[in-house]
């Protein structure tokens, strides 16, 4: 059984990055203006308007950074958890191929496809778990169908169904940024950006 990493682990790290070039941006632009200063005045220390030029400089570049890098945050999250998805879909249909088998994805009860999903195999009848992907669970991950299950046949087709789409965004009423997951009846999937006429909602 394998298992697939969080995309809030894979976001974690993005974020992590973020705030270290920051920091080091910062850092930067403070020595730099410390050392002109020095120069300057070898024998007397920061003058309070040197200081304050510095916390100026500090200030306009996280008043910048800051809400770029929010919008960072929530694009790498939405991308994230869809390829999370996109990846147990693809695991599902090509175990299912494999085997010539019929391979389920399940949710829990009372969740929707963006919470901890689990890809099996009924082998007579007992259940073998192939793999556990664990969801965020703060997203909104709205699919066209009703049902806890997704099946794919032995030649890799939905079982019982002829296509269906899963729409992840922010929020229900929040597409900025959100991701659309199409699979077609002869099990072909795809990943890509909402377009204008597309809705979180599906």
């Amino acid at each position: 059984m394998r298992i697939a990493p969080s995309c809030s682990q894979l976001v974690g790290v993005a974020f992590a990055d973020t705030v270290d070039r920051i920091r080091e941006q910062i850092r930067q632009v403070a020595v730099t203006a410390l050392m002109n200063s020095s120069a300057r005045k070898k024998n007397s220390g920061v003058t309070m308007v040197e200081l304050m030029i510095v916390v100026v400089i500090i200030g306009i570049i996280a008043g910048i950074a800051v809400p770029q890098y929010g919008s960072l945050i929530k694009r790498k999250t939405l991308l994230s958890e869809s390829r999370r998805l996109t990846s147990v879909l693809k695991v599902a249909r090509s175990e299912a191929r494999a085997r010539g088998a019929l391979i389920t994805i399940t949710r829990p009860a009372g969740t929707d496809w963006g919470s901890t999903l689990t890809v099996t195999e009924d082998v007579a009848g007992d259940i073998e778990e192939i793999e556990v992907s664990e969801g965020r669970g703060d997203l909104s991950v709205d699919a066209s169908f009703d049902t806890e299950t997704i099946a794919f046949n032995p030649r890799g087709w939905i079982q019982g169904s002829t296509s269906f789409s899963i729409a992840i965004c922010k929020s229900a009423t929040d597409k900025t940024y959100g991701r659309l997951i199409t699979v077609n009846r002869v099990g072909k999937i795809t990943e890509g950006p909402l377009e204008d006429d597309d809705s979180c909602t599906q």
